[in-house]
């Protein structure tokens, strides 16, 4: 499983995924990668060097806007790369699922979109599509069935519900036709017990031992 972190986190901020995945005996099966983004001038951060997957302009997150697609569609081949990488190393794709939260949730949903491999799941948490025009030329049809769990917050004030709802239709109109969305009262930008639940039952259910 390959987990994408989001603004100014690193791999550091989901090693307790890996944990909490490995304490079960159903998921220590499971290898999980957690790479790190590189350190740019971030906008919304008045241009202070931060680690980000692509530049953002404005919080709340606005879905109406296409943010640094040139730098977002680079970061979605490195992760790409990533899968290649584990072909090559003799795991499947169909074993493999992609995953992040924030802009590595807006990062897992595009390599859904446009994988060439088929995954075996993308999970996308707290996530939103700010590329939804220089999608529409990159979309492959791999995908059309895999799974992908979208979980977010009903109250987050830095990706509002409303760019999760959008990013939804976007990405089951560019052929992600098998999306569980769940909405979770009160959560903020964050997780919660329920959604990692959800979450736990989810990899159960797409790559079983």
């Amino acid at each position: 499983m390959i987990i994408i972190h989001g603004l100014g986190d690193s791999s550091d901020g989901w090693k307790f995924f890996a944990d909490l995945l490995h304490r079960q005996e159903q998921f220590r099966h499971i290898n999980v990668i957690l790479p790190n983004a590189p350190v740019i001038p971030v906008t919304v951060c008045n241009g202070m060097p931060t680690s980000s997957w692509f530049d953002l302009t404005r919080f709340p997150i606005d879905h109406k806007v296409e943010e640094d697609p040139v730098t977002f569609w680079k970061s979605v081949d490195e992760i790409k790369q990533l899968v290649e990488t584990e072909v090559k190393n003799g795991i499947p794709s169909n074993r493999i699922v992609v995953g992040g939260f924030s802009q590595g949730a807006a990062l897992s949903l595009a390599v859904g979109a446009t994988c060439n491999r088929t995954l075996a799941g993308i999970v996308a948490l707290s996530g939103f599509c700010p590329v939804e025009k220089s999608l529409k030329d990159k979309v492959q049809t791999t995908n059309l069935n895999t799974p992908v769990f979208f979980g977010h917050g009903d109250r987050d004030p830095v990706v509002p519900i409303a760019a999760a709802r959008h990013a939804v239709d976007v990405y089951k109109k560019a052929g992600l036709q098998n999306i569980e969305f769940k909405e979770y009262r009160g959560m903020e930008h964050s997780s919660s017990p329920e959604e990692m639940a959800d979450l736990m039952r989810f990899l159960g259910q797409t790559i079983p031992q």
